[in-house]
């Protein structure tokens, strides 16, 4: 039979490796977190392709194509 001094012993480090991995989590959660900043909006977009132009060769490349030997 264990003794009181040994579990209490065992109870602690298992606390210290819970306290270890709730650290690690709300590292990883705040790494992972949003920003707060406001979000994009779709206004924000507005002008950025003025000026460009896309043409049937730019369509023609972005089409997927089924390899040859398929």
């Amino acid at each position: 039979m264990m003794d009181l001094q040994t579990r209490l012993d065992q109870l602690q480090q298992q606390v210290k490796w819970i306290e270890r991995e709730l650290l690690y989590l709300r590292m990883q959660v705040a790494k992972t977190a949003p920003s707060t900043e406001s979000p994009h909006t779709f206004e924000a977009l507005r002008g950025i392709w003025e000026g460009v132009v896309f043409n049937e060769e730019d369509f023609q490349a972005s089409r997927w194509q089924v390899p040859e030997g398929l």
